[in-house]
């Protein structure tokens, strides 16, 4: 399994609320984390039980060795990484409540992407496309990603782009795309429809199948959407798959979708179908929400089966072609 994608150091403050415009809010001593989509993803997937080969870029500085923490004692070949002039990604984290006196932990995020601007398709080489389960994101160029997704789909390797900060559709060729994963907001950037997760099933297949048609995509494109709370769902043209969650005490959500993401792929890159995928993403960004940090709570393989176990069931929506 490849992952391609940024890392940064994370600069975690915790607020009592989160501020609104022009506001000024006290925090707790900073955390420096590591962080990153790129860096997350790997570390989940490799804790999910993946060969994990990150294909990264830093600095030549003191926060490159934070942003890259833990992954190589996780298991990640980290032979790819390269060493760039730009400083090493950085994210500022706020955490904390909407506003004093809510018991629902959000976030602000501020990223500023330094060496990750740097990091280009040549630094994959073709052996490490060859059948495997590549995994990118937005936070690297775009020229770059597509030009490697294009390559990928030339070696038989299995594509899993999370679109993530979002983009809009027609900043990236989404033919070589096999599962594009999204939220709710990077859904309605790139498709052009938003969707409420507490919808009726005829609502929400309605906005799939509208978003799907909206953005090109093939029939055997899988759509897979996380939905927060409400757990996740997963979509061809003729089936979506919904899969809730269980009740989970949120102390960071930060990590959660980069969990998810990491758990699903290192679900496919073992040979399991789209649906248990969906499920063990599922248990694995839930429980990544347990501590502060991107990666504080990411589970291991055992954890994320158990979790997995414990889901409610999911279920089946037909899509019904439009006439």
């Amino acid at each position: 399994m490849l992952v391609f994608g940024s890392v940064n150091q994370d600069l975690v403050l915790a607020c009592r609320h989160l501020p609104t415009a022009g506001e000024t809010v006290a925090a707790r001593d900073p955390l420096h984390l590591p962080g990153g989509k790129g860096g997350n993803q790997a570390f989940a997937a490799a804790r999910a039980g993946a060969r994990v080969s990150l294909i990264a870029a830093v600095g030549d500085d003191a926060a490159a060795d934070i942003a890259l923490g833990g992954l190589a004692a996780a298991g990640c070949d980290m032979s790819g990484v390269i060493r760039t002039h730009r400083p090493t990604g950085l994210a500022i984290v706020a955490v904390g409540p909407r506003r004093a006196g809510d018991d629902r932990t959000d976030n602000q995020i501020i990223v500023s992407p330094g060496a990750n601007d740097d990091l280009d398709d040549a630094a994959v080489a073709d052996a490490l496309l060859a059948n495997a389960v590549l995994v990118t994101q937005n936070e690297t160029p775009a020229a770059g990603i597509g030009r490697l997704h294009a390559r990928a789909a030339a070696s038989g390797a299995v594509v899993v782009h999370n679109a993530a900060p979002a983009r809009g559709a027609d900043d990236l060729p989404m033919a070589p795309v096999n599962h594009l994963v999204v939220n709710e907001t990077e859904w309605a950037a790139f498709a052009g429809a938003t969707l409420d997760p507490d919808a009726p099933d005829a609502a929400l297949a309605a906005a799939i199948r509208s978003g799907r048609s909206a953005a090109g995509l093939r029939p055997d494109q899988l759509v897979v959407m996380t939905l927060g709370a409400a757990g996740a769902l997963i979509a061809d043209a003729a089936t979506l798959v919904r899969q809730p969650s269980a009740p989970v005490a949120v102390v960071d959500s930060t990590g959660a979708g980069d969990a998810f993401v990491g758990a699903y792929a290192a679900a496919l890159a073992r040979g399991a179908e789209a649906a248990r995928a969906l499920a063990e993403g599922v248990a694995a960004g839930g429980l990544a929400c347990a501590a502060l940090g991107a990666r504080a709570a990411t589970p291991d393989a055992a954890a994320i089966r158990r979790a997995a176990a414990a889901l409610p069931a999911a279920h089946r929506i037909p899509l019904a072609p439009v006439s």
